[in-house]
């Protein structure tokens, strides 16, 4: 998450652990709850897409391709990927 030293993959592991987005704030504190509801929101609505981020992740892990690479910026790095829905760009905090 963007102004946060959470990832998103620790955003959908807690989800899939069963945990709240209230709960959510309480284990990262540097995230606010609508942001977490924002994540939630768009990886139900568009689960191949997260899916497929998740499938790129891991395979650059498993490679050992940094996401620094070729000049990618520090704010590419995996967690920093943020949904944007077509018609919302959801910048997070302001």
């Amino acid at each position: 998450m963007e102004g946060t030293q959470v990832f998103l993959e620790d955003i959908l592991e807690a989800y899939e652990r069963g945990l709240s987005p209230e709960e959510m704030v309480l284990a990262f504190p540097s995230l606010r709850l609508a942001d977490v509801y924002a994540v939630l929101a768009y990886t139900l609505a568009h689960p191949e897409e997260v899916v497929a981020y998740r499938k790129r992740q891991e395979a650059r892990a498993r490679e050992g391709v940094s996401p620094f690479a070729k000049g990618k910026p520090p704010g590419s790095r995996p967690g920093a990927w943020r949904p944007r829905p077509q018609g919302l760009a959801y910048q997070g905090p302001q």
